[in-house]
């Protein structure tokens, strides 16, 4: 029905019934958040109130943003549209179309739309307890309890839906996949490829299929979120093609076997490169078990999985890695996909002959329409590691760092739905110490791309900085767990969390590793482990090192700290660990 038009109180109450039966859909019912939001918009639609859906409304009073959201910033508005209009397009497409009346939300726009079926009358297709209802019930009130189906047609709708999703992947996919591959010409490596292929039940009981069915998938579309590797399905069965492997590329089957354990599910997965001899790699997920019912999701699974198989220290990267030790010092420059491995690499311990060359590649393909807002979202990145490298209490660097804020801008009106290009425009505001809207763009990223690693990990970062321990923990522990070998940047938040809990064994372990890739604010924290444990070793080595600092020298020592942490009993355990240590109070607060 057009908007702006009135309903009369048959077309209302058939659109109420329609969304009374989409929230009682168990897809919607996972996901609260979705069902939110399509309950608010309806409603507000119902109520001729059009103009309160806007993309800012949405965020403040269904995903919980604070009322300074910026919508341009944040994208989390358009992200849940775009997945709540695809589960109504899944639903429709399962349930049928022919419906008493069908709720569709417009792509490019939050104001649904609700489409009468004139072949079938409205009350044929109501549920009778809402026919014999004389008046609808307000969605604003307690509802009776849902109904809930009996376990066997559960697993069979979930077991049909997975088999039904597999069916249209295989149709679709050619459509579906989203990286145009360029072929570089001079030898350079190229974007892996993983074909996946279903993974072999081992459970042998009444809930293997929904344990199972849909996995494959959903691996998929995780991976394809990565614009540095590509996936795609591959059946019961899967095979390179010929094309594939004289491509030159690297190309890898992931396999696995699901089987049940004494607490659980276990989820073992295999992958094999096929285009050269090489040893395979396995990961193994073990899903425990709850009266018979697995804690976690095939989402879950998937999202575990993809955090180690994508990680830019992965085995998927491992050729591209190899090859830019062996041509470093060279003036090559980079194709699209090594100049991403060597940023993520640089973005490890922010090495400055790498950033050189990352520039130089970086800036050539920003000419190019296609990876323009990839491109500038890395300068912009590196742009504002040097600013601080400078000191960001200095004009010249100030003016860097708002080039740099300007160019990540851009690099996210360019490419909105790019996880990787929000994570660099958080970065940014970070190193600006504007660490809310870091926080915001951090998540926005997360909300692209849930599975990148360090993404996850820079995010416990910011939310370490702005005093939010609980997730900051939380996130860091994921990303620690999930990366074999994490990076020295991965230890911020727990050396930080340590030495706050004045667990100085536990803060030094960690602050040897975070000090290779924060080696002023480290070599602040090794110097207050030092004073708080009178450990004279780690005083001589580290005391003289933090002295000579620029920054510390001309803003004092706990000014030019506060530009990383604002935790006041952070900021108390550096003081009083430093000022034990032996530098004089003036040195504390003063320049010198």
């Amino acid at each position: 029905m057009p908007r702006g038009e009135p309903f009369s109180a048959g077309q209302e109450e058939a659109i109420r019934a329609a969304l009374r039966e989409l929230l009682e859909w168990e897809v919607l019912c996972r996901s609260p958040q979705l069902a939110a939001f399509l309950s608010y918009i309806v409603e507000a639609r119902l109520r001729g109130d059009e103009a309160s859906i806007k993309a800012y409304s949405i965020a403040v009073d269904v995903f919980g943003r604070e009322e300074d959201f910026d919508p341009q910033a944040d994208p989390i508005v358009r992200v849940q549209a775009r997945r709540l209009r695809s589960l109504l397009a899944e639903y429709y497409a399962i349930k049928g179309q022919a419906r008493a009346v069908r709720i569709a939300l417009p792509r490019g726009r939050y104001v649904p739309e609700f489409v009468f079926e004139a072949d079938l009358p409205i009350e044929a297709a109501l549920p009778s307890e809402v026919q014999a209802e004389t008046m609808p019930p307000d969605l604003g009130r307690a509802q009776p309890p849902r109904k809930h189906r009996p376990l066997f047609e559960t697993l069979l709708l979930v077991g049909g839906l997975g088999a039904l999703f597999i069916g249209l992947s295989l149709i679709l996919w050619p459509n579906i996949t989203r990286h145009d591959v360029v072929v570089p010409s001079d030898g350079q490596p190229q974007v892996p490829l993983v074909i996946v292929e279903e993974f072999e039940n081992l459970t042998n009981d009444t809930l293997g299929a929904p344990l199972v069915a849909g996995l494959a998938v959903e691996l998929v579309t995780d991976l394809d979120q990565f614009p540095y590797i590509e996936a795609r399905y591959g059946g019961t069965q899967a095979d390179a093609a010929e094309a594939e492997l004289a491509s030159g590329r690297p190309v890898f089957v992931l396999s696995g076997v699901v089987r049940r354990t004494g607490g659980g599910v276990q989820y073992g997965a295999l992958l094999s490169r096929t285009d050269v001899e090489a040893q395979p790699v396995s990961f193994d997920i073990n899903a425990p078990a709850v009266g018979g019912q697995v804690t976690l999701s095939l989402d879950d699974i998937s999202r575990h999985f993809v955090m180690r198989l994508a990680s830019p220290r992965g085995v998927l990267h491992a050729p591209a890695r190899r090859w830019l030790e062996e041509e470093n010092g060279t003036e090559i420059v980079l194709a699209p996909y090594p100049c991403m491995v060597a940023f993520r690499q640089y973005q490890e311990v922010f090495d400055r002959a790498l950033a050189i060359r990352i520039k130089a590649c970086a800036s050539a393909h920003a000419q190019s329409e296609a990876g323009a807002g990839e491109a500038g979202a890395m300068l912009a990145s590196i742009a504002a590691d040097e600013a601080f490298a400078v000191g960001i209490d200095l004009l010249g660097a100030q003016n860097l760092l708002a080039q740099a804020g300007r160019q990540s801008a851009l690099a996210a009106e360019l490419a909105p739905t790019s996880a990787f290009v929000w994570a660099q425009h958080a970065h940014v505001a970070a190193v600006t110490s504007d660490h809310l809207s870091a926080r915001d763009r951090y998540n926005a990223a997360l909300q692209l791309n849930p599975a990148d690693v360090d993404v996850l990990a820079h995010f416990a970062t910011v939310l370490a900085q702005t005093n939010n321990w609980a997730l900051a923990l939380e996130r860091s522990d994921v990303a620690l767990s999930a990366d074999p070998d994490p990076p020295p940047r991965f230890h911020f938040v727990p050396a930080l969390w340590a030495l706050r809990n004045g667990e100085y064994d536990t803060a030094l372990d960690h602050a040897h590793e975070m000090i290779r890739a924060y080696p002023r604010f480290g070599t602040a924290v090794m110097v207050a482990i030092g004073g708080q444990t009178r450990n004279s070793e780690i005083i001589d080595t580290y005391l003289p090192r933090l002295l000579a600092v620029e920054s510390y020298r001309r803003l004092g020592i706990m000014p030019a700290l506060r530009q990383v942490t604002g935790d006041p009993a952070v900021l108390l355990e550096l003081s009083n660990g430093i000022s034990q240590a032996g530098v004089p109070l003036d040195r504390l607060a003063n320049p010198f």
